[in-house]
């Protein structure tokens, strides 16, 4: 019974079990057991056997590992007295190829900073989207700043809220400084006590580079105009973002795309994000869109690029503010496209020429725009993916006040003329958007 005392010892029986949360006074020893599989350990546990793992054992996250003496996890294999074998490069280049291109990130330890790395025979060691990637935690007082903006008229009413004005409820803002998130195989985690912005996310393999690659085809050679990328992302790939005690903006991407400085990429016509996205704003507002970006309040004909998280059979898109959600019309989508994405293993290329903006190679879709995400098929439900059927559904919460101007879902119209072997490229015009459902939910005046 719960809450009982015992008055004298008492040895369990096989099969028996204790009521969850019974709690022990005193150590207990314990014999030999089989432990359920994915319940947590309720205290810190030493194995007094070694454990041999089976080659692709899963370790999950957040797992501490520690060896007796202190001594390393030793996750990489030594081969021919090489650790860390470049195996991420050796499949795509064969002997003697003239064109190729990498990053050195995610994953990687400081000796790949080393550009004889890229021998497999080298000191240098690099393992790209390395699973146990370590994950990234910022906690700050605050990442970039807000500024509330109160409904008064001369262009500062919400567009979205039939209501009047209430001179006291800050409905839209003006969100800088906020900062790009660049991850690979990683979950990153931002969380600060006051306001956060982020300012965007890039993909490690699809960020802008200052030159292109040579390459050859069909006997010719070209000093320049390739182009080659490839994503770094996968399942495992998150953004999660808490702000305590102030407001949050969960992109400022849109006005950062016309400059082409940055890592921020709409080569899609959507600027892409990883497959899972948390937002949760603990003490405030959540704003962005219109309600977030002044240059979008000054001219009402400009159509932003949204946001489309990267596909996955169990990506996430989840919002909670304590107060509101003002979302300016902005759309925040999760794809659901089954294509083949390019990877190090399999990466997208197209090669122009340098000065000859004719294309003469490509492996990737006709009209696809360098750095594409879906390079390889459309971003289209038509080649569907095998969402997880336990897979969270997106979900938009406002705990104690509204959610205004919410938009999710889009459907994208390329005015651009295929490009062909043989042609001139020309980057998609997005000419239209829809959304495909919107929401708003509003509180009694």
């Amino acid at each position: 019974m719960a809450g009982a005392v015992l008055p004298a010892a008492v040895t369990l029986g096989a099969g028996m079990r204790l009521g969850a949360g019974t709690t022990l006074r005193t150590p207990v020893a314990v014999a030999a057991l089989i432990w359920p599989k994915a319940v947590a350990l309720p205290v810190e546990m030493t194995v007094a056997a070694p454990i041999q793992l089976a080659r692709g054992s899963l370790i999950p996250s957040m797992t501490w590992i520690e060896l007796p003496g202190n001594q390393p996890v030793n996750l990489r294999p030594v081969v021919n007295g090489v650790q860390g074998r470049n195996w991420a490069v050796a499949p795509m280049l064969g002997a003697g190829a003239l064109s190729w291109g990498l990053h050195l990130v995610a994953g990687a330890d400081l000796g790949s900073a080393d550009r004889r790395a890229l021998n497999p025979a080298s000191a240098g060691a690099i393992k790209l989207a390395d699973t146990h990637a370590v994950k990234g935690f910022v906690a700050a007082e605050s990442i970039g700043g807000i500024k509330l903006l109160y409904r008064s008229g001369n262009g500062l009413n919400d567009a979205f809220d039939p209501r009047g004005i209430d001179p006291f409820i800050a409905t839209s803002s003006d969100a800088r400084s906020g900062i790009t998130l660049v991850p690979g195989d990683s979950a990153v985690y931002l969380e600060t006590s006051g306001d956060l912005v982020l300012g965007g996310v890039g993909d490690p393999g699809r960020s802008q580079t200052p030159n292109q690659s040579a390459f050859s085809v069909g006997g010719m050679n070209y000093p320049g105009g390739g182009v080659n990328w490839f994503t770094l992302w996968t399942d495992h790939t998150a953004i999660n973002l808490i702000s305590a005690g102030g407001n949050l903006t969960p992109t400022t991407s849109s006005s950062e795309i016309p400059y082409r400085n940055s890592d921020h990429n709409a080569a899609d016509g959507s600027i892409t994000y990883p497959s899972i996205l948390r937002v949760a704003a603990l003490g405030g507002n959540i704003y962005y869109g219109v309600n977030a970006l002044s240059y979008m309040r000054n001219d009402p004909n400009i159509v932003p690029a949204f946001v489309t998280l990267a596909p996955s059979t169990h990506g996430a898109l989840e919002m909670l503010a304590a107060d509101s959600i003002y979302a300016g019309q902005y759309s925040f989508n999760m794809s659901g496209s089954g294509v083949a994405l390019p990877t190090p293993f399999n990466p997208a290329f197209i090669g122009s020429g340098a000065g000859f903006p004719v294309i003469k190679v490509s492996n990737t879709l006709p009209g696809t725009t360098p750095l594409a995400l879906f390079a390889f098929g459309p971003n289209s439900a038509v080649i569907g993916i095998s969402r997880d059927p336990n897979a969270d559904a997106i979900r938009f919460y406002a705990r104690e006040g509204d959610i205004v101007g919410l938009s999710t879902g889009e459907t994208l119209i390329s005015s651009s003329v295929e490009a062909r072997f043989g042609t001139t490229p020309q980057p998609p015009s997005w000419c239209a958007r829809a959304a495909i459902s919107s929401a708003r939910a509003l509180r009694p005046a």
